[in-house]
């Protein structure tokens, strides 16, 4: 892609906003994901970066996340799947004892629709990373 995108904005130093806090965020390989990646790290956040099958692209992201001081903890695997979303969940809570923000990112969502398992994913995919954490924060109460 050219011109090659910017997976964070240099000039804004982070402010601790999210000290303290996990993020899990599905797509955050590349792009979008990868940004928002950035930017929550750079706010103080740790991440889960959730991911399909691309690991270089996962490695760089996490790299992104370390400079920033942050731990990042990678998964690969399909958010259309619920159980997959559930075990995401309880690999954050195990790695970081605690999930307390998430963000769905879907990049080039309706490009990429092309079959049933595409719609699966990229329509489904918004519902099951979120509920996860509810129920999960649900039980721990």
């Amino acid at each position: 892609m050219k011109p090659r995108p910017k997976p964070e904005d240099e000039s804004h130093p982070g402010s601790g906003k999210l000290r303290g806090k996990v993020a899990i965020i599905t797509g955050g390989d590349s792009g979008i994901g990868r940004a928002v990646a950035a930017a929550f790290a750079k706010e103080g956040a740790d991440v889960t970066v959730v991911y399909l099958e691309e690991h270089k692209d996962a490695k760089k992201t996490e790299q992104l996340v370390e400079q920033h001081g942050r731990k990042c903890l990678l998964i690969d695997g399909d958010v259309g799947d619920e159980e997959f979303c559930a075990k995401v969940v309880d690999q954050t809570l195990t790695e970081f004892g605690r999930t307390t923000s998430w963000s769905i990112m879907r990049a080039n969502s309706i490009r990429r629709i092309r079959s049933k398992k595409s719609v699966r994913s990229n329509s489904n995919g918004h519902f099951a990373p979120t509920s996860s954490p509810i129920s999960s924060s649900r039980k721990r109460q």
